[in-house]
C-alpha cells in the first residue's frame, strides 16, 4: 500500500475457501481487496484505485461463485465494481468511471446469471449500467452517457431474458431505452423498469 488505508490483504488459493483478499491502493481508502481463486468460493475481491473511495473490488474466478467484483476508478466515487466470470454465478459487476458517480457497474458473463451490468460514464451521474450476456439471464443493462443524467441503459443479449434495455444519450434526458435481442424473451412495455433523472 502506497497511501492510507486499513485491512489490506493479498491471498491466493486454488482450492476451496471464503473471503480471499488481495488489494492494491495508491490513494486513500478502506477495505481494498484483490483475490484470485481457481476453484469454488465466495466473495472474491481484487480492487485497484488511483483516487479516493471506499470498498473498491476487483475479482476473477473461473469456476462457480457469487458476488465477484473487480473495479477500476480514476476519480472520486464509491462501490465501483468490475468482475469477469466464465461459469455460473450472480451479481457479477465490472465498472469503469472517469468522472464522479456512484455504483457504476460493468460485468461480462458467458454462462447463466442474473443482474449483469457494465457501464461507461464520462460525465456526472448515477447508476449507469452496461451489460453483455450470451446465455440466459435477467435485467441486462449497458448504458453510455457523455453528459449529465441517471440510469442510462443499453443491453445486448443473444439468448433468453427479460428487461433488455439499450439507450444512448449525449445531453440531458430521462429513461432512454432501446433493446436488441436475437433470441426470444418475455419482455413487454410494462415489464421494462423505468428510471428517471
Amino acid at each position: 500500500m502506497e497511501g492510507h488505508g486499513k485491512t489490506l490483504q493479498m491471498p491466493k488459493m486454488e482450492g476451496h475457501g471464503k473471503t480471499l483478499q488481495m488489494p492494491k491502493m495508491e490513494g486513500h481508502g478502506k477495505t481494498l481487496q484483490m483475490p484470485k481463486m481457481e476453484g469454488h468460493g465466495k466473495t472474491l475481491q481484487m480492487p485497484k484505485m488511483e483516487g479516493h473511495g471506499k470498498s473498491l473490488q476487483m475479482s476473477k474466478m473461473e469456476g462457480h461463485c457469487m458476488s465477484l467484483q473487480m473495479p477500476k476508478m480514476e476519480g472520486h466515487g464509491k462501490s465501483l465494481q468490475m468482475p469477469k466470470m466464465e461459469g455460473h454465478g450472480k451479481c457479477l459487476q465490472m465498472s469503469k468511471m472517469e468522472g464522479h458517480g456512484k455504483s457504476l457497474q460493468m460485468p461480462k458473463m458467458e454462462g447463466h446469471g442474473k443482474s449483469l451490468q457494465m457501464p461507461k460514464m464520462e460525465g456526472h451521474g448515477k447508476c449507469l449500467q452496461m451489460s453483455k450476456m450470451e446465455g440466459h439471464g435477467k435485467s441486462l443493462q449497458m448504458p453510455k452517457m457523455e453528459g449529465h443524467g441517471k440510469s442510462l441503459q443499453m443491453p445486448k443479449m443473444e439468448g433468453h431474458g427479460k428487461c433488455l434495455q439499450m439507450s444512448k444519450m449525449e445531453g440531458h434526458g430521462k429513461s432512454l431505452q432501446m433493446p436488441k435481442m436475437e433470441g426470444s424473451n418475455k419482455v413487454t412495455e410494462t415489464d421494462i423498469v423505468t428510471y428517471t433523472l
